[in-house]
């Protein structure tokens, strides 16, 4: 018994030993930015010591953006220690994975630099005024051990600051810490001179963190970010953070932006604010990726429920993700106070046309079109618009149109606010992500009856979208301008002094009469153009007309003769009816969130 006695805790500890976490420590250095190198290291201690080897892998993609990249190529001087500071040997079992043979080591240390210089790739970037990065684009990680919490010290150069999503860590200056590398991975990191300017919005701290000198005005961006807040905290039910960061990069080749987890990243030129028409760009920007907050960051696909850092993540709901985020973006700014209905009414127009005009949306499903991200999407082939759709601006106008036909079932009382909302408490983060079918049950809840045809025909089919119909449940009407022109069927754009052709359409006139993409076109009828010479010459001319183009082909010069054709899909407009019925009225309120304006129109 006394023997048995003995034996128990040394069971005891040997079963704690097993089940206990190791502790993962990450430092980021910057010591010589003009370098463009940041400096890594990535402790684990209190690992098994029965385990000879512990793998540490570089993550292949990014969040929100959902192609391979090449994070692993650009480290450099590599090397591993035991806890004690000796050194232990490694190899790499594929390109982004390096395995450390530790031994009976309770403990290991790689190091590391990677080359950082693609900040506008909102990826990983260091120069001599600052640094950003995506966590996913410079931190190796532990598959085995990538749920595990983490801490993270930041060593700022010279004077600069460290601005970020993570929780600081109380006490320690410039260290922070994440519950696990898939949190870790959506922080990103700003370290450097830029300003943090804190605001209030619906009871939560935010920041408009801002690298750059620009004509912005501070106080203005704190005022349309807390409309922003409002307007989606009013359609979501809640916000699902405790601080957000709006960081911006204004800088000459600056643009786009990336959705966090409860930050966002996003680029803008120095003088883009003063201009109005300019500024609406920013904050329709603003809106799209802030919107993600909810629509991808917390109501998230399956197929990229939890991320798998190591490789494609594929997925049906892209088009709904990002689509249905570019869908509501306007929507939100027309909420808040930012766009007028006559400004989201000729954003539908635009839509139409742009629906009815990609041959691609033919040929590929939204959902075939959200799998194919990491196949075809990011690659933007000479042919990607004619034999495929884009889930983003596919995605927006079936949006729209599943929208409308929710409208319709219920009377103008139930849209796709309520649909997402619904989602977005059904779905938690942490928990499974949704797929397509539970988008459908979910709409067959709100909407009564079946929703299956309508999912076949547009959303797993290619059926061209009913627009007059669906627009008429809100009072509204389509209808094609009267500015038909002949049309080469092609689309160009000055590169130097030439006009280059980037984009010829299935079944136009260009591609009757062999033009191809990358041609330079140096004359129309023996005359030199520009880009704006060959749509204003072309215009004045008819259908059946014959031009003559002198185009270079590596290097060659050619001549092709083109017989106009009438622009085959006219633009459009949408207006409001002048008597609508009381539920034509109650579904456009409910789809813009703003009243129906007196008189009609």
């Amino acid at each position: 018994m006394r023997h048995l006695l003995r034996i128990v805790p040394l069971l005891l500890i040997a079963v704690m030993s097993a089940n206990a976490q190791p502790i993962i420590h990450y430092t980021l250095g910057m010591s010589n930015p003009p370098s463009h190198f940041l400096e890594v290291e990535f402790s684990l201690t209190g690992l098994a010591s029965s385990e000879q080897t512990v793998d540490i892998q570089m993550p292949a993609w990014r969040t929100g953006r959902y192609m391979i990249f090449d994070f692993a190529g650009g480290v450099v001087d590599f090397s591993a220690m035991d806890g004690a500071g000796k050194a232990i040997a490694w190899e790499k079992t594929d390109k982004q994975t390096w395995r450390l043979s530790k031994g009976s080591a309770t403990g290991v240390t790689a190091k590391y630099k990677v080359y950082a210089n693609e900040f506008n790739m909102r990826t990983r970037g260091l120069n001599d005024e600052h640094a950003f990065v995506d966590p996913a684009s410079a931190f190796m990680y532990s598959p085995k051990h990538q749920a595990q919490p983490l801490t993270l010290t930041v060593k700022p150069y010279g004077t600069w600051h460290v601005t970020t999503g993570l929780d600081a860590v109380p006490g320690k200056k410039n260290e922070f810490s994440a519950p696990s590398f898939e949190y870790f991975a959506d922080c990103p990191i700003e370290v450097g001179n830029h300003k943090d300017i804190e605001f209030d919005a619906e009871g939560v701290k935010h920041i408009w963190m801002i690298f750059g000198e620009g004509n912005y005005d501070a106080q203005k961006l704190i005022e349309d970010g807390r409309k922003i807040v409002k307007a989606n905290k009013e359609l979501w039910g809640r916000l699902p953070y405790q601080k957000f960061i709006f960081m911006l990069h204004v800088s000459p080749s600056a643009g786009g932006g990336t959705e966090h987890i409860n930050s966002t990243i996003m680029g803008t030129r120095p003088f883009t604010f003063k201009n109005p028409d300019s500024y609406k760009g920013f904050l329709g920007l603003v809106s799209h990726e802030y919107f993600h907050t909810w629509n991808v960051k917390q109501l998230r696909p399956a197929g990229i429920t939890p991320y798998d850092f190591s490789k494609e993540n594929y997925t049906q709901e892209l088009w709904l993700a990002e689509g249905g985020t570019d869908f509501y973006g306007g929507i939100i700014m027309l909420r808040a106070g930012m766009l007028s209905a006559d400004e989201i009414l000729g954003e539908l127009a635009g839509m139409v046309r742009d629906n009815r005009q990609r041959p691609g949306n033919r040929m590929q499903s939204v959902t075939e079109s959200s799998f194919d991200a990491w196949v075809k999407y990011w690659r933007n082939t000479q042919q990607s618009y004619n034999t495929e759709a884009d889930y983003y601006s596919a995605g927006s106008q079936v949006t729209a149109v599943l929208n409308l036909e929710l409208l319709k079932r219920t009377g103008g009382k139930k849209s796709m606010d309520d649909v997402l909302r619904s989602m977005f408490e059904k779905f938690p983060l942490g928990k499974r992500g949704y797929t397509v079918e539970d988008l459908r049950s979910t709409c067959e809840d709100f909407g009564g009856g079946s929703f299956k045809e309508f999912f076949a025909k547009h959303i797993y089919g290619t059926e061209p979208l009913p627009w007059e119909d669906a627009l008429s449940v809100a009072g509204l009407v389509l209808k094609p301008k009267d500015d038909a022109r002949p049309s080469l069927g092609v689309q160009m754009s000055d590169a130097g002094d030439r006009p280059r052709i980037f984009r010829v359409f299935a079944g136009g006139a260009g591609a009757a009469a062999g033009l191809d993409v990358s041609d330079e076109i140096v004359a129309l009828n023996g005359y030199r153009v520009r880009t704006q010479d060959v749509i204003a010459r072309v215009g004045d001319m008819k259908a059946g007309d014959e031009v003559e183009l002198t185009v270079f082909r590596d290097d060659r010069l050619r001549t092709i003769h083109v017989k106009l054709l009438m622009q085959a899909i006219p633009s459009y407009t949408v207006t409001r009816i002048e008597n609508p019925t009381a539920t034509q009225k109650a579904s456009y309120e409910r789809m813009l969130g703003v009243a129906w304006p007196e008189g009609g129109k």
